[in-house]
């Protein structure tokens, strides 16, 4: 019974060390690797068919009247993000971000700083009296995206030289991110 044993023993530690050399991904289970990092720009026509309709239905019903130009895949989340981009007649840039799996994330829209509501500028103004904006072009897009209750949330995001801040339209969340 004791020999039994041993002969056991000694044959499943030799089966766990001969298991722990493998180098084939069947050694990995249960691990799950970072998505590579970053976006990557690509044509309309590479674009999954269910995720351009999605985009086009989700910019048409938000500004009617619009031509797609142009998307970016951003592979900085777990699933990847399409950003699909589209001008509307009068020349405004928006942005319809489209998960793989065909759900409408966000709908983005380049604003002016003037036409930020007063609630948001007195926001950053007392919470962030030192915050510098972007040189760039856009500082500030209005974003929509779904809140965890169903409902649309309206948040205004500006991009910060140091940092990034989005402020939600009742001007009482701020996330800040680095820039």
């Amino acid at each position: 019974m004791k020999f039994t044993s041993i002969a056991v023993l000694s044959m499943i530690s030799s089966i766990a060390l001969a298991d722990n050399t493998q180098t084939d991904s069947s050694s990995n289970l249960g691990f799950v690797e970072a998505p590579a990092a970053g976006s990557m720009a690509m044509t309309l026509e590479a674009v999954p068919g269910p995720i351009l309709h999605a985009a086009q239905v989700a910019l048409q019903n938000y500004v009617g009247k619009n031509e797609l130009v142009s998307v970016e895949l951003d592979r900085d989340e777990i699933e990847a993000v399409y950003e699909i981009s589209a001008l509307t007649a009068d020349g405004r840039r928006l942005e319809a971000d489209i998960s793989a799996s065909g759900k409408v994330l966000e709908i983005e829209e380049e604003i002016a700083s003037n036409a930020v509501p007063f609630k948001i500028r007195t926001a950053i103004q007392t919470y962030l009296p030192n915050f510098l904006p972007a040189k760039e072009t856009p500082a500030v897009e209005k974003s929509i995206r779904p809140a965890s209750n169903g409902l649309l949330e309206v948040w205004y995001e500006y991009a910060g030289e140091l940092f990034d801040v989005e402020v939600r339209s009742d001007g009482l969340a701020l996330l800040i991110e680095p820039a």
